[in-house]
């Protein structure tokens, strides 16, 4: 009888533990699926890096500079002439805040240095200070028009229109009583 159950228990127990049983069959197909995570927002080009959508305040903050500056501006500071909001966007997903991505721009405009080496040594852990100190640029000054320059940009974009509200199925703007809308 020991055996009996020994081989009961060696070929039909644990085959039907390891293996799908056929009512669950579907739970263990292979099938497309889109997880989160899948489908990542960035458009990859073939021939560069991935362009992620391009931040507003970097879209403001190049079109108010280009509006204001020389027109050798962005070749200066080395940015792209074509596409300068797309490598702002790029310094603001690297972690760089905006004060800091304008104060950098000022400082490589005045040392007539490229951007993306006063980046690199800010990483580094350079300080902005000692950045400007070392090109002879009085930093204060430089940082107080750059913050005026990131307080105007962002009362610009706080004040831009919002999209209407989407209308609810009973007629109404969403937040909005029917007693306000006979009014």
């Amino acid at each position: 009888m020991g055996n009996r159950a020994f081989l009961f228990f060696l070929f039909f127990t644990i085959p039907y533990s390891l293996f799908p049983v056929p009512s669950l069959r579907a739970q263990f197909e292979f099938q497309m699926g889109v997880t989160p995570g899948a489908l990542d927002y960035a458009d990859k080009s073939s021939t560069g890096q991935a362009r992620y959508p391009i931040d507003p305040f970097a879209q403001a903050l190049a079109d108010e500079l280009t509006k204001t500056k020389a027109t050798d501006y962005w070749t200066i500071i080395g940015l792209s002439t074509a596409t300068p909001a797309q490598d702002v966007t790029l310094y603001i997903r690297r972690g760089f805040g905006r004060s800091e991505i304008v104060i950098l721009m000022f400082i490589a405009e005045k040392a007539k240095n490229v951007l993306k080496e006063l980046a690199h040594k800010r990483v580094e852990g350079a300080r902005l200070r000692e950045l400007a100190l070392q090109h002879q640029i009085p930093y204060d000054s430089i940082r107080s028009q750059a913050l005026s320059l990131k307080e105007k940009i962002e009362r610009q974009l706080r004040l831009k229109p919002k999209d209407e509200p989407p209308v609810s199925s009973t007629g109404t703007v969403s937040g909005q009583s029917k007693q306000e809308k006979i009014k």
